[in-house]
This record gives structure tokens, C-alpha cells and sequence, in this order.
């Protein structure tokens, strides 16, 4: 009995998801594995997942150098009529183009985060709420590995916003590469952190425990994801102290 009360008034202890469920991309012969809830916000439609991408098609690629693969959101809240809404997380996997004047290497991890700092640039607002990558609640740059392949984490925020994105990149080409982005949008009765170490940060983190890319036969950036070099902070800045030097 005391259940049954608990479930309609949203005593619940935290919000539930579905199960997960797999799905594949064919991104020219690399295939992108990944599983997520299929609980999807019924208050945000989504287009259907696009399942097959030329890569040389370069008409594909928005203004941004940017082409959505699949965009899907989720509530978080309790169960009941009464229960509370925490807040909602959106997931958009997308691929992105690197400048022309930049190449994804297999011997140097550290010009795939010249890249991302280049896009990041490239893209920032021009109004007085910037863009930042920081460092709140996560190191700004940190490698994670999914799948046993290594994937770049960065997070992103805006300063008088409660939103907060993180965003897991992947090199797929020596010129492309794919984002699984998620941004978290808490109610105004939770605050940012809580909201992430509570529910969507591990929501998060079971979806990208699923991705694996299987590279097409003969793609050398599969070399490049495997590598168990770790990049330590005084390497980056030993790195960046020669690049600044070499533009004197």
C-alpha cells in the first residue's frame, strides 16, 4: 500500500529510464555503435536518426561545418501526478569538419585538441554572455575511454546560465570527426550541479559506456584511438610553449 501512495505522489527516489537500445551509423564504411532509453521528452519531437552519411559528400555540412546525425531529449523527474520535474537532458551526435588549415594526425593526440580549440573559436557568441570552456566540476579537457577507444571530454557553459553541455568527440577521418553532445537544463528548484551528479551525469555516462566505432578497413586514425599514452598537463603545456615559440 504504502508503494502504491509513494508512486502517485512521486516519492520515488529518483527518476527511472528504459532500457537502453542499440543503433548504428554508416559513416562511409565506419560504423558508429551506440545504445540510449527510448523514454524520449514527449514536448520535443525529433526528426528520425539519418543512418548512412557519404563523408566526401561535403554538401552535407551546414554553415557551422556541422551535420546532425540524431538529436533526442529526455525529463527527468519523479513518478506521480504530483511528482517534481528536475529538469530535462538533450543528446545531439553530429559530425564536424576540421578547418583546412588542420589535419587529425596518428602520432599527435594533442593536435586533435588544437581542433577542438579551433572549432570552439571559430564559434563562439559574439555577446556579453560568452562562451568558456571551464572547469567547474570537471578538468576543461580530459580523455575517457569508451569502448577501449579514447574519446576527448570538454565541457562548455555559459556564465550566468544554469545549462551545461559536455561534449565527447572522436576523430572518425584525418579531417572529420563526431560529437556526442549533451546538455543538461535544470529546473529552477535544483541546482546545475546537483542535477548533474544526480541524474543526468550518470544517465550520461551508461550511454557513452555503449559507443564503439568500428573503422573501415585501412583507416589509420583507428591507430590513433587505441594509443595508451596518456597526455599529462606539463606535456600540453610543453607542447603549447613550442607552438607559441615557433610563431615568434
Amino acid at each position: 500500500m504504502l508503494a502504491v501512495i509513494s508512486k502517485a505522489f512521486g516519492l520515488s527516489s529518483s527518476p527511472e529510464h528504459s532500457p537502453l537500445m542499440p543503433r548504428q551509423i554508416n559513416l562511409s564504411g565506419n560504423i558508429v555503435h551506440f545504445s540510449m532509453p527510448e523514454n524520449f521528452s514527449k514536448d520535443m519531437p525529433a526528426e528520425d536518426m539519418i543512418e548512412s552519411v557519404d563523408l566526401s559528400d561535403k554538401g552535407v555540412y551546414q554553415d557551422d561545418q556541422k551535420f546532425t546525425l540524431i538529436r533526442r531529449w529526455w525529463d527527468f523527474k519523479e513518478s506521480g501526478f504530483f511528482g517534481k520535474d528536475y529538469g530535462t537532458l538533450m543528446m545531439s551526435l553530429y559530425i564536424k569538419e576540421a578547418s583546412d588549415s588542420l589535419s587529425i594526425t596518428t602520432l599527435k593526440p594533442l593536435d586533435f585538441i588544437d581542433i577542438i580549440i579551433d572549432d570552439i573559436e571559430k564559434n563562439k557568441p559574439a555577446d556579453d554572455d560568452p562562451l568558456m570552456v571551464y572547469s567547474d566540476y570537471f578538468p576543461a579537457y580530459k580523455e575517457e575511454w569508451f569502448g577501449e577507444q579514447r574519446w576527448l571530454m570538454y565541457v562548455q557553459g555559459h556564465a550566468n546560465v544554469a545549462q551545461h553541455t559536455m561534449l565527447y568527440a572522436i576523430p572518425i577521418t584525418d579531417k572529420q570527426y563526431i560529437v556526442a553532445e549533451f546538455k543538461s537544463a535544470p529546473n529552477t528548484d535544483i541546482g546545475t550541479r546537483s542535477f548533474i551528479e544526480r541524474y543526468t551525469g550518470p544517465f550520461i555516462e551508461s550511454v557513452m559506456n555503449s559507443f564503439r566505432v568500428d573503422y573501415a578497413s585501412g583507416n589509420p586514425v583507428n591507430e590513433a584511438v587505441l594509443k595508451t599514452d596518456e597526455i599529462t598537463l606539463q606535456q600540453l603545456i610543453d607542447e603549447k610553449v613550442k607552438l607559441l615559440e615557433n610563431k615568434r
